[in-house]
């Protein structure tokens, strides 16, 4: 996934700088606001379907981190190129795979659900093309290439889009906590949360068996950086909103 003239390091950039929105459940409960009611936006929807809903894309964000990691290479060589030629064609065959399991997830009727995971497969797909893509250019690349202009026009190209797609699907989940909450129809009235206290508790614990160990590495990879994966930026929001929502039942 990274190739290096020089030191050239793709792996970083694989993590967006990003503000991200205000979390729903925070907007939604804790500050009070009003929040219009809208069987058609928020219809009912079982814990068993959240549960279902909730696992799937905590999954496919599990198994889309691991394609974000990759390693520097220092220097070019055959040996290098083939490494990374084979990296990038086996994350694109997991991208394929992460597509075809999100377009499930698009053919749920509840809205929240079906938008989100809309955004996630726009992202996908970006991801993909732009793999694609670098896969073919690299096929044509070896050790002795001398257009290191080229070279780093691709690369960079490669980065930029890998980057608008993680914008993609930042913008495209971040809404999905509004799922567990029934919206708050009156100003002087918080939102409740419409999921029951287990199936929240079993929520939160699948995202801890997930990424605990993940979010421990990305701490310290945050204090060494000041950087965040955007992955895990959506996860740690998911969780939060959850937690928020047991706060709020107490």
């Amino acid at each position: 996934m990274s190739v290096a003239i020089g030191s050239l390091m793709v792996a970083i950039l694989y993590f967006a700088w990003i503000n991200t929105p205000d979390s729903p459940t925070e907007n939604a409960m804790v500050s009070g606001e009003t929040v219009e009611k809208s069987d058609e936006v928020n219809p009912y929807i079982s814990d068993e379907d959240v549960i279902y809903a909730t696992n799937e894309i905590l999954s496919i964000f599990y198994s889309l981190y691991w394609v974000t990691q990759s390693d520097e290479l220092e220097q070019l060589s055959d040996s290098t190129l083939l490494s990374t030629l084979n990296e990038i064609m086996e994350d694109r065959n997991d991208l394929e795979r992460l597509i075809h399991k999100t377009r499930e997830l698009v053919n749920q009727e509840h809205p929240i659900v079906n938008t989100t995971a809309i955004g996630l497969l726009t992202g996908l797909m970006q991801l993909e093309q732009s793999h694609r893509a670098y896969r073919d250019y690299l096929r044509d690349v070896d050790a002795n290439y001398e257009d290191l202009a080229e070279f780093q026009y691709q690369t960079a190209q490669f980065l930029s889009t890998n980057k608008e797609a993680f914008f993609t699907i930042v913008e495209g989940t971040s809404l999905y906590p509004y799922v567990f909450i029934e919206f708050a129809t009156d100003e002087e009235e918080l939102g409740q949360m419409r999921i029951s206290e287990d199936t929240r508790v079993a929520l939160v614990a699948e995202i801890d068996r997930l990424f605990a160990d993940v979010f421990l590495e990305e701490d310290k990879w945050n204090e060494e950086t000041g950087n965040r994966n955007a992955v895990l930026l959506i996860v740690r929001n998911y969780r939060e909103d959850l937690i928020a929502l047991g706060d709020l039942a107490e």
